[in-house]
């Protein structure tokens, strides 16, 4: 017990604070988008349930996989949390705007609301996907990191099970008002990020046992 006690102790208190809001609002909006990819594909347009996906397996291949594979190129360069403000800002931006859409009226909204959809996964796989872990694990030395990966991922599952559960109720209340709500997931990263600007890539973290 006494390491968990520690995770919200000194400098660990800002680290777990920042890598326990970042994986609870990314899962948050995650799933709640590529579960529920389908189901949104299917409101904007008339598809067969095949072509619905179809078109969310190639969003994911070409944005989401697309954007994990820049991450891990460019994060050596860029650094975990700039890359994660700038993916938290993707997602805050598309969400606005799928909102703003509503349901798509002609081929010009229609195309515009994919493009959002394509942006969210983008700012996902170029982001949080890929760093939100980075925070978890390498905000802690070996001593500390297991309980903290522990009680970051016991968080992450929940908040990834409370949105699947919610996202279709949310949509059966709201239909497309419900990014506005979304919408509040990266808002609290971006905003977290703001306030707590801890940088994990690049950091010998294991050298904090010795130093104790």
């Amino acid at each position: 017990m006494s390491n968990y006690f520690r995770l919200f102790q000194g400098v660990y208190l800002r680290r777990t604070t920042l890598a326990t809001l970042l994986s609870v609002v990314s899962s948050f909006a995650y799933n709640a988008v590529a579960f529920g990819l389908p189901v949104i594909i299917s409101s904007f347009f008339v598809q067969s349930m095949l072509t619905t996906i179809v078109i969310s397996l190639a969003l994911n291949l070409l944005f989401a996989f697309v954007g994990g594979l820049l991450a891990v190129r460019l994060v050596p360069r860029l650094g975990a949390w700039k890359m994660s403000l700038a993916g938290y800002s993707c997602q805050l931006a598309a969400l606005l705007g799928l909102a703003l859409i509503g349901r798509p009226h002609g081929a010009g909204e229609g195309i515009a609301a994919v493009a959002m959809l394509a942006l969210f996964l983008f700012g996902q796989g170029f982001g949080p996907g890929a760093h939100t872990m980075t925070f978890a694990s390498l905000s802690y030395p070996t001593s500390l990191r297991g309980v903290g990966v522990g009680l970051n991922q016991t968080l992450m599952r929940s908040s990834s099970t409370l949105s699947l559960f919610l996202f279709p109720l949310l949509v059966a209340a709201l239909d497309t008002q419900v990014f506005w709500i979304i919408a509040a997931a990266p808002l609290i990263g971006l905003l977290s990020l703001l306030a707590i600007r801890w940088e994990p890539s690049g950091y010998d973290i294991d050298a904090e046992d010795y130093q104790a």
